[in-house]
């Protein structure tokens, strides 16, 4: 959690120049007799005192020195002062002052209006209010691998992911019916590695100032979503140009961010390789080759236009490679991509109460997946699956406030689709417990083209303690061939029971056309499914018992009344070709359900001390065939603590998370017929009706901060499993031998991994 400054007064007000740094003067001020404290997700290390502050009201003085950057103070227990964000009601405007704040004060007039202000079941990742369940600070001193924001959301009780992929599950939902906003602009699979199930995520958790996780219920300016939203802002311009370098155990990145025009432009900069391919090769073991490697560039350069817009051009692009040989199985695995995303963004604030924003971008993905596999005891195989992506799209989102408490938003979205499809996949199988398996030969060439329209709408009215928004979306699409549409009401309420504590409700409908890129070709379909489409109930409770401790609770239930064929793994999901494995299943669910409570509890404190807590209870059940069965990734219950020591510039943080088994699938011995009579066969028990055993990992992370006389430097190691825990997560090489009896390998999650690395940031 971000540090709490608090200071015992003493009897002079300090004496505050322009120039220094407004961090610096805060503390100066808490010496000398005006109780604050802050946050530093709130003020900034880059931030600076603009103007020298007048003599008088000492109160007014700091009032002064941080109306710049959008800041102010409000009154909080024990006679002292919060830092905090200035919002459009905190006092008259001065005749003549610019209503629009610059690039390096904050875009809050630029961004929609209430963007979040009545969504159930919100959380906040790096933000800087008071619900934010881990704000930068806590980021950077969480132990996760690879320092990767989507592990960092994993531990939210909201989601659930394995320890192999950054790819997450919300609220029982299946992996894609999450979508993923930089910038405003939705990003196709931002993983790297996608061979490896999506190890990481390319956006670099170094460039971020605000993520919202949005697990359901969320507001109809969102479509085209099942689940949830994750939605994330990245850094915007310092005052002084600021850069930074690191290197972690798996990867090294350089970043720089400044300001030009006087303030009124700014740029960002990154680079970040991962050099897993190194690694690998230093310790080759000369049974085969292993060499992942990835590369992410990210860029924004913005510009005020007048004093009511902003136009800013961004650039996302990543590579991956990975090269696997394996001696002991001949196994080979050559897969590569290449993505770009091109985005413009035009922000205007036309008056006090009308804004909209506009993005122009074009998106292209290349994929190619070539593996080879000839294993005499399982399976012999060759998969070549080519996909080009290419997606264009233009978006406008508006929203006027109006008098009495009324705001209106409404927006447009169309999209033109082009997507190539060349698969080939020729196998067998040589596992003697599968007897009677037929070869697999197929063969998909198609094209696919289209486009979406997407229409949204919504009404916001503030009456007395409560606000209710009524929203209304359309969505159609033409690249399926089914020519589908939905309509989708939505209804958020926020209830202020006090100052403290207040109740957030969520009611929707929600619809997910198959994406155009993940047409099921491996498994021999190559016509579209239809739309899943669910329905969102939400209740939640947040409540302050201090500025330090506040609580949370969510309880939610989503229906799913349509859901599109998938397919499953029984035994393991993790093999190079798992579409020609004879344990291969195909999955028609009727209906699903996704109930569950989640409770969380969080303390912020300034001395020294800190931590996070979170319980949740869930089921999550598809209807097959008349009977509910747990899905893959159902947890009945999870709890993550989260502890967090700060001590002269040193921190200590420890992580665990703890889960009820997933569920599995368990294999007996029977009989098929064969020309030659009964021969004798693995039999798959009854899909998901055991669980593995409970999971449990301890995460350890311990870093220094040291001034340097110019910047500061970080290094941290860190150890992921601490305690080596073996938590199971599929089975491998399943086969029969004499007796007759099964025999197979049990895999387990990651096991204990070190980690270190350090960050050197200077202006």
């Amino acid at each position: 959690m971000a540090s709490l400054l608090s200071f015992t007064p003493s009897l002079l007000l300090a004496e505050l120049h322009a120039g220094q740094l407004l961090r610096d003067a805060l503390v100066e001020i808490n010496n000398d007799g005006v109780a604050l404290f802050f946050s530093s997700e709130v003020v900034h290390a880059d931030m600076r005192v603009v103007e020298t502050p007048k003599d008088g009201d000492p109160l007014q003085m700091v009032r002064d020195i941080l109306a710049p950057h959008g800041l102010s103070i409000e009154p909080a227990p024990g006679g002292r002062w919060l830092v905090t964000q200035l919002s459009e009601d905190d006092g008259p405007q001065a005749e003549g002052e610019d209503s629009t704040p610059s690039l390096q004060s904050g875009e809050a007039n630029l961004r929609p209006v209430d963007e979040v202000l009545v969504i159930g079941g919100r959380y906040q990742i790096y933000g800087n209010d008071q619900v934010a369940e881990f704000d930068h600070e806590a980021i950077d001193r969480l132990p996760h691998l690879a320092d990767d924001l989507m592990r960092a959301i994993s531990r939210l009780p909201a989601a659930t992911a394995d320890d192999f992929s950054a790819r997450i599950n919300m609220r029982g939902g299946t992996r894609d019916e999450t979508a993923v906003y930089l910038d405003g602009l939705r990003l196709v699979d931002p993983f790297h590695l996608k061979d490896l199930q999506g190890a990481l995520s390319i956006v670099d958790s170094n460039l971020i100032d605000h993520v919202d996780v949005l697990p359901g219920g969320f507001q109809s300016n969102f479509g085209d979503a099942a689940s949830g939203i994750v939605n994330i802002r990245t850094l915007p311009a310092p005052e002084k140009n600021v850069h930074s370098v690191g290197v972690s155990f798996i990867n090294a990145f350089a970043n720089t961010r400044g300001s030009f025009d006087d303030g009124r432009g700014g740029w960002l900069v990154s680079i970040r390789r991962g050099y897993l391919d190194w690694l690998f090769r230093l310790v080759d073991t000369g049974t085969g080759e292993f060499t992942p490697r990835y590369l992410d560039f990210l860029a924004k350069i913005e510009h005020e236009i007048g004093e009511r817009q902003i136009v800013s051009g961004h650039v996302l692009a990543a590579e991956d490679d990975l090269k696997f040989f394996d001696d002991t199985e001949d196994t080979q695995v050559d897969g590569s991509a290449e993505t770009l995303f091109l985005w413009g963004r035009l922000r205007s604030a036309w008056t006090n109460a009308l804004t909209s924003e506009s993005i122009l971008w074009r998106n292209t993905i290349d994929r190619r997946r070539d593996v080879m596999v000839d294993d005499p005891n399982n399976i012999t195989a060759n998969v070549t699956d080519l996909r080009d992506i290419e997606v264009s799209g233009l978006r406008s989102d508006w929203q006027w406030r109006l008098d009495d408490g009324w705001s209106v938003a409404f927006g447009a979205e169309a999209t033109d689709i082009h997507v190539d499809y060349d698969y080939t996949l020729m196998g067998s199988n040589n596992n003697p417990g599968f007897p009677g398996q037929p070869p697999i030969a197929r063969r998909t060439l198609m094209e696919v083209d289209g486009g979406t329209l997407q229409l949204y709408s919504a009404v916001r009215k503030t009456i007395g303690r409560s606000t209710t928004e009524l929203g209304w979306r359309y969505d159609k699409e033409s690249y399926t061939g089914l020519d589908e549409s939905t309509s989708a009401p939505r209804l958020n309420i926020r209830f202020d029971l006090s100052p403290a504590t207040k109740i957030l409700l969520a009611w929707g409908d929600f619809s997910q056309f198959q994406p155009a890129e993940s047409l099921q070709i491996e498994d021999g379909i190559d016509e579209f499914g239809r739309a899943t489409e669910a329905e969102h109930r939400i209740i939640g409770l947040e409540h302050s018992f201090n500025p330090s401790l506040s609580l949370r609770v969510d309880a939610y239930h989503k229906r799913y009344r349509q859901l599109r064929p998938r397919f499953v793994n029984l035994f393991d999901s993790y093999e190079p070709i798992p579409e020609a494995e004879a344990d291969r299943y195909r999955v028609d669910a009727n209906s699903a359900d996704a109930r569950g409570i989640e409770v969380s509890l969080k303390r912020r404190a300034a001395d020294g001390f800190s931590w996070w807590a979170s319980y949740s209870y869930s089921e999550v059940e598809e209807l097959v065939d008349g009977t509910d069965v747990p899905r893959e990734w159902d947890q009945p219950h999870a709890l993550n603590v989260v502890f967090n020591w700060e001590f002269a510039r040193w921190n200590l943080n420890l992580a665990s998370a703890w889960h009820s088994g997933w569920p599995r699938t368990d294999a007996g011995i029977g009989t098929v017929d064969m020309p030659g009579g009964q021969v004798l066969s693995v039999v798959p028990g009854t899909r998901n009706a055991d669980r593995y055993d409970d999971y449990l990992r301890i995460d350890a992370r311990i870093s220094r901060d040291v001034k340097l006389q110019r910047g500061n430097f970080t290094y941290f190691f860190e150890l992921y499993n601490l305690l080596d825990s073996q938590n199971p997560c599929c089975i491998d090489e399943l086969t029969l031998v004499s007796g007759p009896s099964l025999q197979f390998n049990e895999e387990y999650w990651l096991p204990l991994m070190p980690s270190f690395g350090f960050t050197w940031t200077f202006e």
